[in-house]
């Protein structure tokens, strides 16, 4: 383990370059009950549940470089999306051609395409992956195949391709075997992205595709709202949408964060420009959203006077 001190009063970074990612993250999920009485949750990429929404949270609609900084510091090459667990953001990075895991103290700073997902959120007992063509469920307790879906696509081989069709499907959880035909509860095909996750909240299912085109159903009858509506920041889309306190943020690749207001129908509240392209998945905490560009790791809060960097006086010790 080494440790680099950090900007600020007392700072420090610790960077676990020896441990693979996995085994750091299960480490800090094992340990932090014991460390923190009441943590701030971000646990995994999207946040709890991988839904991308934060219940209780808030996070600023007006930031950028220089406006609502909290702190932000120089990050290494590579696009993870930040995770947080109590006072703790986990990322990774690439450094001398090696992954490296950081872990920073949130509170000051001191210094894949498809994502399982655990059903039910609160009291999980099944797995659900998203594979070649097909969604399946396995049992948590056993790892037995409950049910599975036919007919996702995958552009990866195109004999498979030409038998699948791109679109959004909510599928009703539960049954054994082959559920395709029985728990479909609607499907949708237009307003698809290429790579961010559909994010439900407040009822809504929200989407956000490459030419920032955002289109929002309602949850539970797929009815259109609005479809490829423009959220006036061009490019490309990686980064998935987050939610929270009625607002959605959006960033595109090239470096420009949309927020709007969660609803049925398009309002924007903010377009900020950070300058810098941004591939990872903010994280929100206690008012702060925690945001990954190509060099620099933000944190965001509407505080008076916030606005400092933890990069003055870095010092690096191995």
């Amino acid at each position: 383990m080494t440790r680099i001190a950090g900007a600020g009063v007392g700072g420090n970074m610790t960077r676990a370059s020896r441990l693979p990612g996995a085994i750091v993250a299960a480490l800090a999920l094992r340990l932090a009950p014991v460390a923190f009485a009441a943590p701030v949750l971000w646990p995994q990429f999207r946040g709890p549940g991988g839904s991308g929404v934060s219940p209780e949270g808030n996070f600023p609609t007006h930031f950028g470089p220089n406006s609502n900084v909290v702190w932000k510091v120089p990050m290494s090459s590579g696009h993870s999306s930040p995770c947080i667990w109590g006072d703790r953001i986990f990322l990774t990075g690439f450094e001398s051609n090696r992954l490296t895991t950081l872990c920073l103290d949130r509170a000051a700073f001191r210094r894949g395409f498809s994502t399982p997902l655990l059903w039910p959120p609160d009291k999980p007992e099944e797995v659900i992956v998203a594979g070649t063509l097909k969604l399946v469920s396995y049992a948590l307790n056993g790892g037995a195949e409950r049910w599975s879906f036919s007919g996702l696509p995958n552009e990866s081989l195109a004999v498979i391709f030409e038998k699948s069709q791109n679109a959004l499907y909510a599928i009703r959880p539960g049954g054994t075997g082959g559920v395709t035909q029985t728990h479909v509860a609607w499907k949708q095909f237009r307003g698809l992205p290429y790579v961010p996750s559909p994010i439900h909240f407040q009822g809504r299912l929200y989407l956000v595709k490459n030419g920032g085109l955002a289109s929002c159903f309602e949850g539970q009858t797929g009815k259109a709202l609005y479809l490829e509506e423009r959220l006036g920041a061009l490019g490309n889309y990686y980064s998935s949408p987050v939610a929270a306190a009625g607002k959605i943020c959006a960033a595109s690749h090239a470096g420009v964060v949309a927020v709007f207001r969660a609803g049925d129908t398009l309002e924007i509240l903010a377009r900020n420009a950070l300058g810098e392209p941004i591939l990872a998945t903010p994280a929100i905490g206690e008012g702060n959203l925690y945001l990954r560009t190509k060099s620099q790791l933000y944190a965001f809060g509407e505080r008076e006077n916030a606005s400092r960097s933890a990069t003055e006086g870095l010092n690096a010790q191995h």
